[in-house]
């Protein structure tokens, strides 16, 4: 409801027909007589002759002793700040309880209460004038500072709907008005403004100048929070609905400002990377440094905003590009032996610009082609690596050897001649078959039978049977190679495998 009517808070104070009023029936409380040309008060005391001689431009209040305060709740007062569309919509729950032992409070109660609709609206209109006198204030603090009138009402960062402030100020106020003691509102706000918007999303198609039969997009993806309730109002957008979709026309806006009629390698060349002397931003930084400001503008602050172009070369530069090698897909030789050897290789390759792989930039390729053309790189870096170790080296001292040559030479191919920074996530030999039964053999006991014959007595004695058992503890210096060619009941193709 948008008033405080005299039912409501007639328990406190309500004006009386003296020539009707019982005392007896209405219990102790204090009659409080008011001139209304004069807008002066008095204590009454109760006289049989008031109905027949009463001033006319007398009033009479009869205020309640009550042992408990008065409660009122579920009023409505709507603040505006003026004509720029800020206002506030609050509820209120109050509690009133006038002491009518002491006469001051009682006189000055009705002075300030007295209206010619009634006390309620009396009542009505001062907590209104108290709300508007300091969130007015408040207001014009905000404004002056570039501060969010809703900062009262946050509690650690989160928006909440009462302001211990504004309820901590407008009693006060209320109380003073009223000389009184025994007052204490509090405010709710209506209805929240959106604090968070996580889901704003956009997909703007690109016009090449250039490329025909494509079709390349800007996908943004967005998240806001409130910073300046005022700002917000300004706009005139009421719902998180109407805000989102007033945001993503911004950001469609922007996205085509910046790349409108640019050619493919104009936008590759700058939609991620600035010039060498920081005078030209990205692309994707105009366009980032333009919405902070939209969205400023809305009484809103960026919390994340996150830009993604796909056209397949620009991967590179965004995020990188994830590159494997694996046993069943290349396999590599050693200098020595026309076995095969295999790696498990993975790296992501990325780029600060495209200065020095102008071959990959081109309409037609795939962002799948472009992984071809890396690995491709890859693998011939790596095989002329592998190609010029030997066997033993690759199978027993890769850690110790292989290792460090790889990573240098594709360090040395692909960040030195072609711009590439990149991060290897895994760099190892897959066992090989040579490897696996060495180490079966390593340490493990070996048994052998040996049958031999005798030379006494012409032959004629039995053969002399041994038995027993061997360790091999290591690999006999140049030796691998020859354990390699042999196969010593271990190789997967041998009949002798146990």
């Amino acid at each position: 409801m948008d008033t405080i009517t005299d039912e409501q808070i007639s328990p406190v104070i309500r004006a009386i027909d003296v020539a009707k009023f019982s005392e007896l029936a209405h219990g102790p409380g204090r009659q409080v007589a008011y001139n209304v040309k004069d807008k002066t008060a008095t204590i009454k005391s109760p006289s049989f002759m008031d109905r027949f001689y009463l001033n006319k431009s007398n009033r009479v209040y009869f205020l309640k002793q009550h042992t408990k305060p008065l409660v009122i709740d579920q009023v409505n007062f709507t603040w505006l700040a003026g004509t720029n569309n800020v206002s506030l919509n609050l509820t209120a729950t109050f509690q009133v309880q006038v002491d009518t032992k002491h006469e001051d409070e009682c006189l000055d109660v009705v002075k300030v209460l007295y209206h010619a609709e009634g006390v309620g609206q009396g009542m009505y209109e001062l907590i209104d004038g108290a709300i508007n006198k300091v969130l007015s204030r408040i207001y014009t603090e905000c404004e002056k500072n570039d501060t969010d009138l809703l900062a009262m009402f946050k509690k650690n960062e989160v928006l909440h709907h009462e302001s211990k402030k504004l309820d901590d100020e407008v009693t006060t106020a209320v109380r003073d008005a009223l000389g009184i003691e025994s007052f204490i509102i509090g405010l709710r706000l209506d209805s929240l403004p959106p604090q968070y918007l996580d889901d704003i999303e956009t997909n703007t198609n690109l016009d090449i100048r250039d490329v025909e039969g494509k079709q390349y997009h800007v996908k943004t993806k967005a998240e806001v929070e409130l910073c300046n309730f005022q700002l917000y109002k300004k706009t005139g957008l009421e719902s998180k609905e109407a805000l989102r979709e007033d945001i993503k026309k911004d950001i469609d806006k922007t996205v085509n400002k910046y790349v409108w009629e640019l050619s493919f390698f104009e936008i590759i060349e700058s939609f991620y990377t600035s010039t060498v002397a920081g005078e030209t931003k990205a692309i994707a930084t105009k366009i980032e440094e333009d919405i902070c400001e939209v969205v400023r503008n809305k009484g809103y602050t960026i919390k994340l905003f996150h830009t993604l172009c796909n056209i397949p070369p620009l991967v590179l530069v965004d995020r990188g590009l994830r590159i494997a090698i694996t046993k069943e897909s290349h396999e590599f030789r050693t200098k020595e032996i026309n076995l095969p050897v295999y790696l498990n290789l993975t790296l992501n390759a990325r780029l600060k610009s495209f200065g020095k792989v102008q071959s990959l930039i081109k309409p037609e390729y795939t962002l799948e082609k472009i992984r071809e053309e890396i690995t491709k790189l890859v693998f011939h870096t790596c095989y002329d690596v592998i190609a010029d170790a030997g066997i033993y080296e690759f199978d027993m001292a890769f850690e110790g050897s292989i290792r460090t040559k790889l990573t240098n030479a594709l360090n040395k191919t692909l960040r030195k001649r072609f711009g590439f920074l990149i991060e290897i996530a895994t760099l190892q030999p897959v066992l090989s078959e040579n490897k696996a039964r060495l180490d079966a053999l390593i340490n493990e006991p070996q048994p052998f039978n040996l049958n031999i014959s005798s030379q006494a007595d012409g032959c004629k004695v039995d053969n002399v049977r041994y038995q027993g058992a061997f360790i091999v503890t290591e690999m006999a210096p140049n030796g691998y190679s020859r354990f390699v060619s042999r196969d010593y009941g271990y190789c997967h193709s041998s009949m002798k495998r146990r």
